[in-house]
């Protein structure tokens, strides 16, 4: 069968709202307002050199760190109609750390490989932390060169362990660590508030 769009691949998107700091929002009713919109930053640049040819750079991130990453920035306006999701946007804001947002994406990883090696996915895993969330219903794959591959890597928490050399990639549902970089609130009308998001990943720890 064609792929016909997302409905039809294996269901390991989330089908609840996104999930925030420890809860679902709106506990299955989040009255957004816009989607919510993804903003990759920069992955792989290209730097023009003087023989007029294009060089790659990624972002450091250590050698043991997946071969391309790119902090996610997370926008969408919320109606201000459940009192405790606007509060712990807001409690999230005043305490100025990381914490935990999963909008229900996949994301994949890929790894240059040498079996033995240690690896670290740049975002923890959903499961044991998002409710509804598990290897069975959201399950990590791996695949060696292109051919799917249990055996290749074990995948524990944030860390891969390459059982095989060449290019591993990664699938899995993660969740993403963020501040609360802008919150920008509106009073439309007379019990209509409209709260606009800006959520900033951040990665965390050390890859070497």
């Amino acid at each position: 069968m064609p792929d016909l769009g997302y409905s039809y691949w294996d269901p390991m998107f989330l089908v609840d709202p996104p999930w925030f700091d420890g809860a679902v929002l709106a506990a299955g009713g989040l009255p957004l307002q816009q989607p919510i919109d993804f903003s990759p930053g920069p992955g792989v640049l290209l730097l023009q050199s003087h023989a007029d040819t294009d060089i790659l750079q990624v972002p450091y991130a250590g050698s043991k760190s997946p071969a391309q990453k790119s902090r996610l920035t997370f926008s969408f306006i919320l109606l201000g109609d459940f009192q405790e999701d606007y509060y712990r946007f807001k409690a999230a804001r005043a305490k100025a750390r990381p914490v935990y947002f999963c909008p229900g994406m996949r994301q994949v990883e890929a790894f240059d490989a040498i079996s033995g090696t240690i690896y670290q996915l740049s975002r923890p895993l959903a499961t044991g932390i998002v409710s509804g969330v598990s290897e069975g219903s959201h399950p990590t794959l791996v695949y060696l060169n292109g051919v799917l591959t249990p055996s290749a890597a074990t995948v524990a928490g944030q860390s891969v362990t390459a059982n095989a050399s060449g290019v591993i990639l990664v699938r899995y549902t993660p969740v993403h660590q963020v501040v609360v970089a802008e919150l920008r609130e509106q009073i439309i009308e007379e019990n209509r508030l409209d709260v606009a998001i800006t959520l900033q990943e951040v990665v965390l720890g050390t890859f070497d």
